[in-house]
């Protein structure tokens, strides 16, 4: 090892995430700076130069000839600093420097921590300096198959996504002489998982956001609809027996356009997906009540959003009608005294839930 490439090591550990948790007087200096950047003549201060007796031009030299792909200089050259910003308390990934992992099985033990992650991502591309596994819609932070994971150095995102992506993607022939090594490494492997930059999991989560917007909105102009409906077909009725009663008609005889009594619709969430009128109207009359009809539209009440290898499924919604107000209650009572799960789209009884499934219990409310 060369005496530059030995104090550019000295000096990458020095700026590392690792070291800098602990080093609260290299973090005071580099606090000192609005662009965070320390000057020579105080890194050459720090023990392990001192102890060699290295210079401030010698410094500039190694960090010059070395490691410009994670430190960077000011104008001047006088000062020395990271590229990649420093967060001390640090809860989320860096986008830049950070990709998203998901494994079409789910990565196997004993890759489910975040040491054990890290440590294979930094075998299989560039040091790892932080694995991040998001919440749950409980808040519960835990491997499910699927994690962010960030690098040192930011070239390898991109070596990364292009070399180990095997999700529908080969690596390009400029990729395979580029990083041979790496390449082969995960042909051994046998990866299916689908590695993505960060920014395009950003893309992809706005796009899912506005989906889920765009179909609340056609949701609640649906129900306007109806009730418009409802209270044309309600004033054409008077105006029928209106006519009828004016002409001595018998009311039986006379065109009439049944309205329904209010309290007798109800709406029932989190149904499962793509699951039938049938299996919906069985599972309903668990409750013990009638149920003469089902509004179950295909097409209008799930969709799904297929984009860049991810595909996104938004649960059910339905409009059923009861015989009566009190069916309607009773209905209601029920699924909120047994709180259920429809595991598939075609269980017709349910499961119960347990304490952390409040969120994807079927629930009925009536309008």
């Amino acid at each position: 090892m060369t005496d530059q490439r030995k104090l550019a090591n000295i000096l990458e550990t020095y700026f590392s995430d690792a070291h800098l948790l602990w080093d609260k007087l290299l973090q005071k200096h580099l606090k000192e700076s609005p662009e965070e950047l320390v000057l020579l003549e105080t890194l050459v201060k720090l023990p392990r130069f001192k102890a060699l007796g290295v210079t401030p031009d010698a410094l500039y030299d190694a960090a010059t000839a070395c490691s410009l792909s994670k430190l960077k200089f000011d104008t001047t050259g006088t000062r020395l600093g990271r590229i990649k910003p420093f967060v001390a308390n640090k809860k989320q990934v860096l986008d830049p420097w950070a990709i998203y992992v998901a494994s079409e099985e789910g990565l196997e033990k004993p890759y489910t921590t975040e040491h054990t992650i890290a440590n294979l991502f930094t075998d299989l591309v560039g040091h790892v300096s932080f694995v991040h596994f998001p919440k749950d819609q409980y808040g519960k932070e835990g491997f499910y198959g699927f994690c962010f994971v960030e690098f040192d150095d930011e070239s390898n995102v991109e070596k990364a996504v292009e070399c180990m992506n095997r999700y529908e993607h080969t690596p390009s022939a400029e990729w395979q002489d580029k990083y041979p090594e790496t390449v082969a490494k995960g042909d051994k492997l046998y990866l299916r998982d689908r590695w993505l930059y960060r920014t395009t999991w950003n893309a992809l989560r706005e796009e899912y956001i506005t989906v889920q917007e765009r179909l609340r909105v056609s949701k609640r102009q649906q129900w306007e609809d109806y009730e418009a409906s409802a209270a044309t077909k309600t004033k054409t009725q008077r105006t029928h027996q209106e006519y009828a009663v004016g002409k001595g008609m018998d009311l039986s005889l006379a065109e009439k356009t049944p309205a329904y009594e209010k309290g007798i619709i109800a709406l029932v969430s989190r149904i499962h997906p793509k699951c039938s009128k049938t299996v919906i109207h069985t599972f309903l009359q668990q409750s013990n009540v009638s149920i003469p009809f089902v509004n179950r539209r295909k097409g209008l009440d799930y969709a799904s959003i297929s984009y860049s290898m991810v595909v996104f499924i938004l649960p059910l919604q339905c409009h059923v009608r009861l015989t009566s107000p009190k069916d309607a209650q009773t209905l209601v009572d029920y699924f909120q005294q047994h709180l259920t799960l429809q595991e598939t789209n075609t269980d017709a009884i349910g499961k119960t839930a347990g304490a952390d499934d409040g969120f994807q219990t079927v629930t009925v409310k009536t309008h």
